[in-house]
């Protein structure tokens, strides 16, 4: 589709005319077909830009790798303050003593500075064996 109206005239020529004979001019875009020179230039182009953007995409999932790394502590934090507030508890580590109550046939939980952590009943293996047993009790 090379077609040119009026070739034979001048540019200038060319557009006063199109201009006096036109049933209406509007301002739009349209496609113009490249030239071999453009097309390899373009060419050229979308090769750099391609390579660039590689570049960009392995410093963004370097800078991703990174930014990871900062948050998973974060992250990690949240998630036991979270559970903290949800429950209203924390977790400890520490010693938990079992202390057999065989009156009421509960095994009760003691921490080191004898706060009662919770109970249970006794398991059948827990159950005192001798009826005559004496309880036992702290001494200082």
């Amino acid at each position: 589709m090379s077609e040119i109206f009026m070739p034979d005239l001048s540019f200038e020529e060319r557009l006063r005319l199109l201009e006096t004979n036109a049933d209406s001019v509007r301002d739009g875009s349209y496609f113009k077909r490249l030239s071999p020179e453009e097309v390899e230039a373009r060419q050229q182009s979308y090769v750099e830009k391609d390579m660039e953007l590689d570049d960009l995409e392995e410093k963004k999932k370097a800078f991703l790798v990174e930014i990871k790394s900062e948050q998973d502590p974060i992250k990690q934090d949240i998630k036991y303050l979270r559970k903290e507030l949800r429950t209203g508890m924390r977790e400890v580590l520490g010693k938990i003593f079992n202390i057999p109550d065989y009156p009421n046939k509960m095994m009760k939980q003691y921490n080191e500075f004898g706060e009662l952590l919770g109970s249970r009943r006794l398991r059948p293996e827990e159950h005192q064996s001798n009826v005559f047993a004496i309880s036992k009790t702290a001494s200082l």
